[in-house]
């Protein structure tokens, strides 16, 4: 997920730095980050994750007459 903002975050409930902006973008799949930074009405994208569904294609065969 994508998040936007600046400068380094403190995280109050770890006390500890929760992430660092790196020119005012921040990429993270953790979840815990994620959810910190709603938390804390940060801008950020919303990213659909779609799971593809392939068909099993099943093997031709060739008949015998």
């Amino acid at each position: 997920m994508k998040f936007y903002g600046t400068g380094i975050i403190w995280d109050a409930v770890k006390n500890k730095v929760l992430c660092k902006f790196e020119k005012g973008i921040l990429e993270t799949d953790d979840s815990y980050i994620c959810n910190r930074l709603k938390e804390l009405d940060y801008k950020h994208d919303e990213v659909i994750v779609k799971e593809e569904v392939k068909e099993i294609e099943k093997p031709k065969t060739k008949r015998k007459r």
